[in-house]
This record gives structure tokens, C-alpha cells and sequence, in this order.
């Protein structure tokens, strides 16, 4: 178990589960994400959990060529290249070794198992969203595109299908708890990470 990242030990029990069955197996207290490394504040260890039955959601168009769409197989590298910079940005506090597990892990694990959208823009993936349940999981934008409200028009799509939202970011995440205070969310909880070494807020959002 000292070799699992964060709370995967804790679920690598659920692995196996049917996609279907998962979210009704997997302890609450797993879901999460990649929490400690993301970027606009985010993320711990989970792995998957849908959202409640709706009708399909579909792609999002807006101006110009952009969209808010989910997730395909062939976005999984611009993903891992939007977390990667935005979370050097976010987290310059982390430690190497624990930057190079969690992006290992988000590839094999959590990517796979989450439900994403990405914003795409003139055919290029630029940010992007991951849900489990009603918990924001990853929240990512490359750093050249902050300020264009990119994460704010991906929240509140999500928003839609969710009466309230959480999301866990570092104490040192200036940028993360900057983000989230503004968009109305407020702290319920903080605690020690002991993999990274950081405090973490877990912060909560109600319509």
C-alpha cells in the first residue's frame, strides 16, 4: 500500500467494479481526483463516479469555432499537456517526485475513469473539466488562456446538472483559491496531506 498514491489504496479494491456498479461500491470518502496537482485549484485521489442519470449531455457551441464537449481518446495528450502546465504554474511547491506519480496516475487511472469535457478552441484542446458525482475533480486551462473566463464557462456548465458542487485545493494554490472564492465557494473543511506534504481545503458551492 506505501507505494499507492494518495486514497488509491483505498480504492484499488473497486478497480475491477462494472463501470455501471462503481459509483454505488467506491467509498465516499475516495472520491476525489488527482486534488493535490492541479491547476486551477484541485484535486485528490478517486476514480470514478458518473453523474446522476440525465439525458445525454450534448456538445456546447459558442462563438467562433469554440466548444465545451466530452471527452474523446485522441484529446487524452493535449489533456495531459493543459494539467501539466497549468499545474507548474498552480503548484510550484510540490515536489518532483510526487508531480511525476500524480501525472502517471492521471494518465492510467484517472483520465479513463472520469467524466471529462474539454474546451475546445479552432480545433485545439485548451481546458478542460473532470466530475465525479457532483465533485469537481480536475479543473484545468493553459496558462496563455487564464483571464478569458475559460473555467468559469466550464463550471457553469456543469453547474447545470448539479445543485451543489465541491472541489478540494491546496492552501499554497493562490491561484485555485482565488479562482473558487470568486465563483461563490467557501471553505468546510482543512486538513494535512501527507503524500505532498500541503494543507488542503475542501470548499463547497450551493446555487
Amino acid at each position: 500500500q506505501s507505494n499507492l498514491s494518495p486514497g488509491l489504496a483505498k480504492i484499488a479494491p473497486y478497480l475491477t467494479c462494472p463501470r455501471d456498479s462503481f459509483s454505488a461500491k467506491v467509498p465516499g470518502q475516495v472520491a476525489g481526483w488527482l486534488r493535490q496537482v492541479t491547476l486551477t485549484a484541485h484535486t485528490r485521489w478517486p476514480l470514478y463516479a458518473s453523474l446522476k442519470e440525465i439525458a445525454p449531455i450534448q456538445d456546447i457551441t459558442s462563438k467562433g469555432d469554440d466548444m465545451i464537449r466530452k471527452r474523446e481518446e485522441k484529446d487524452n495528450d493535449e489533456i495531459m499537456n493543459v494539467w501539466y502546465q497549468a499545474s507548474s504554474l498552480a503548484h510550484p511547491f510540490l515536489e518532483a517526485d510526487f508531480v511525476e506519480k500524480a501525472k502517471k496516475d492521471l494518465r492510467d487511472v484517472y483520465i479513463p475513469n472520469t467524466d471529462t469535457w474539454v474546451y475546445e478552441e479552432n480545433n485545439s484542446v485548451i481546458g478542460f473539466i473532470s466530475m465525479i458525482g457532483n465533485e469537481i475533480g480536475g479543473l484545468f486551462v493553459l496558462p496563455n488562456n487564464h483571464f478569458r473566463g475559460i473555467g468559469t464557462r466550464l463550471v457553469n456548465f456543469i453547474k447545470e446538472f448539479h445543485v451543489e458542487l465541491e472541489v478540494e485545493v491546496f492552501e499554497k494554490n493562490a491561484i485555485g483559491r482565488a479562482f473558487y472564492e470568486k465563483y461563490g465557494f467557501v471553505q468546510i473543511r482543512r486538513y494535512y496531506h501527507t503524500e505532498s506534504n500541503n494543507d488542503i481545503l475542501r470548499l463547497h458551492y450551493k446555487d
